[in-house]
């Protein structure tokens, strides 16, 4: 398992979204009620990154056509669509994310 650093550049505010390129890889980064949830930034619909869209209650909003994701699970509002998820573990006051 693979752990990737982050920054405190790289956390978003309260309620917010961020995209980051860290590790040869593209995250979206959600902190929602103190706590942090990475998934692949790239909508598997159309692409889009995903850290350029909304959070609205248990959903990220796909900029570009309005798909969801549900930011703890990755499930899309149709199964046809899914995004990989990933652990945040907070060590000595750093967060990292976990990669297989």
């Amino acid at each position: 398992m693979t752990r990737i650093k982050l920054l405190p550049i790289h956390i978003p505010d309260e309620g917010k979204l961020k995209a980051i390129f860290l590790d040869g890889h593209e995250f979206c980064i959600l902190k929602k009620d103190n706590q942090l949830y990475v998934l692949d930034d790239s909508c598997p619909h159309a692409g889009a990154s995903l850290g350029m869209g909304t959070c609205q209650n248990d959903w990220i909003i796909c900029p570009k056509h309005d798909i969801r994701f549900n930011y703890k699970t990755g499930d899309g509002q149709t199964e046809k669509f899914k995004v990989k998820t990933y652990q945040v573990i907070l060590e000595d006051n750093q967060y990292y994310i976990t990669k297989d």
